[in-house]
């Protein structure tokens, strides 16, 4: 009978035992959560701040006209930009065009100095003959 009260004992505290960590581990995770919600709270608070800044900014007279001289600035420097390009390109293809035209000209010139050659030494080899 001693022995079946001892055994009870010990069964109640290790429950006893159980329920306490039980109980810490229902509040640790409590605690995280709200934790949690609580950081989550402040992220959208400050994240809504932060967008009525932005828009505030948006909004702004001085700022819509900053960003539309930036606009027009970058369409301008664009323009500038393409209006550059085909000035080289047309730059390039006379560039081009007078090459091929001096090496159309020194070839032509090369045909004609070698047969003139050829006809130079033909008639002085007709002459040692």
């Amino acid at each position: 009978l001693l022995w079946g009260l001892e055994r009870w004992q010990v069964a109640i505290r290790r429950l006893s035992l159980l329920r306490t960590i039980i109980q810490r581990m229902q509040h640790a995770h409590l605690f995280s959560a709200l934790d949690l919600w609580r950081n989550n709270t402040l992220e959208a608070a400050r994240l809504e701040e932060t967008a009525l800044r932005v828009v505030s900014l948006l909004t702004s007279a001085r700022t819509v006209r900053a960003l539309g001289a930036w606009r027009d600035n970058a369409r301008e420097f664009a323009r500038q930009r393409r209006l550059t390009a085909k000035v080289v390109a047309v730059w390039g293809r006379g560039v081009l065009e007078g090459a091929l035209r001096h090496w159309a000209v020194s070839v032509a010139e090369g045909h004609r100095l070698r047969h003139a050659a050829t006809r130079v030494v033909v008639r002085m080899t007709d002459r040692t003959r």
